[in-house]
């Protein structure tokens, strides 16, 4: 048990936002945070490796899919600051205040949830390493998957790294 509520909305899948909705209102919000915390000390993120979408497109059952965003890794922020940028951008979209997990071992997860549509943005503390962010959107109806994932492989690249580039548009 991770100490986190499940993930899913909500509401009815099919009354759900649907998956191209939200890679075109929430993704571009989860790249520029990541890139906010980037320019607030993390440094140049590793995200992913060359050949693998930033934002892949997988099946969750039932006709649904979700996106669940590769994990960006860099130096260590502070708590605060993560706090602070994750609810400049997630709350408003929509997305519940923070939740906290300490595990004890100096690993503090902050988690912002879409309660209605489910998924949620996840920003990682690693005492002494490391500042982790991921997001997942949570299942939800496409029609076309595959056209979606490429849209999203051109509108978000892989970046080798990045230290503070301009934001997607």
């Amino acid at each position: 048990m991770n100490g986190f509520p499940n993930v899913d909305g909500e509401a009815p899948v099919s009354q759900r936002e649907s998956l191209n909705d939200y890679a075109d209102r929430v993704l571009p919000v989860v790249d520029d945070f990541q890139h906010a915390v980037s320019a607030a000390g993390a440094g140049e993120l590793r995200v992913g490796e060359a050949g693998i979408p930033r934002f892949p497109v997988r099946p969750c059952g039932d006709d649904t899919w979700s996106i669940t965003a590769l994990a960006a890794v860099g130096s260590l922020v502070p708590l605060e600051t993560l706090m602070t940028l994750g609810n400049e951008h997630f709350l408003k979209l929509g997305f519940s205040e923070p939740q906290q997990f300490d595990n004890g071992t100096g690993v503090v997860t902050v988690r912002w949830f879409d309660p209605v549509n489910g998924g949620y943005v996840s920003a990682t503390w690693a005492e002494g390493s490391h500042t982790g962010m991921l997001s997942m959107s949570g299942c939800r109806l496409v029609t076309e998957p595959k056209a979606l994932e490429a849209d999203l492989a051109a509108k978000f690249p892989y970046e080798a790294g990045f230290a503070t580039p301009e934001p997607a548009k």
